[in-house]
């Protein structure tokens, strides 16, 4: 029967918002050939309303809890259909087990930018009174540094590697050094 086709890598990336997961996750997936994959999309498709009606309606745990099953549902489908550029919510890296499983499946990058850079991006995007909930029961733009220092131990835990995204990193440099990671990890085998 021969060898195994070898496949690459998904990659998910990690890291507080307003870091570029999506931008930079959409250009990679391009650059890669690959399905491009969004978790908190899912959880919102899942849910059948946005993330902040969510935290407001039902509180984070239940987010969580649906965060973490359309996590899982995406590896499984990943595992027999092939490699994808998947976007991660920022708190994904709250729970174990969805680290364990991102490690499992693929090459974890973290996208990290500096405080000031994230507040820009932040107070610029109009999705975030929307469509995000504050975490620390004060506005986005306000808790980025308290989110930050508590996550920040972890996004570096769930990791195989880290890419600068501030102010003045392209996405598309971001993208192509996320690339040349992938290209170095090599292929993973079929089981």
């Amino acid at each position: 029967m021969g060898d195994p086709v070898p496949r690459r890598r998904s990659v998910f990336l990690i890291g507080y918002r307003a870091t570029g997961k999506t931008t930079i996750g959409r250009l990679l997936s391009r650059t890669l050939g690959v399905p491009f994959h969004d978790t908190d999309a899912l959880v919102e498709e899942a849910l059948g309303h946005s993330i902040a009606e969510c935290f407001e309606r039902q509180g984070e745990a239940v987010f969580r809890e649906r965060e973490a099953a359309c996590l899982e549902e995406l590896c499984d489908a990943l595992e027999s259909g092939g490699p994808a550029v998947v976007s991660t919510g920022g708190g994904i890296v709250l729970r174990d087990s969805n680290v364990r499983r991102m490690r499992d499946s693929g090459l974890v990058v973290w996208l990290r930018s500096d405080p000031a850079t994230i507040r820009r991006r932040l107070e610029n995007d109009p999705a975030t009174r929307s469509s995000r909930p504050a975490l620390a029961g004060r506005t986005a733009v306000e808790e980025v540094e308290e989110v930050l220092r508590s996550r920040e131990p972890l996004y570096r835990g769930a990791s195989h590697a880290e890419v600068i995204t501030d102010a003045g990193d392209s996405p598309e440099r971001c993208a192509r050094s996320i690339a040349k990671l992938v290209e170095e990890s090599g292929p993973v085998a079929d089981s």
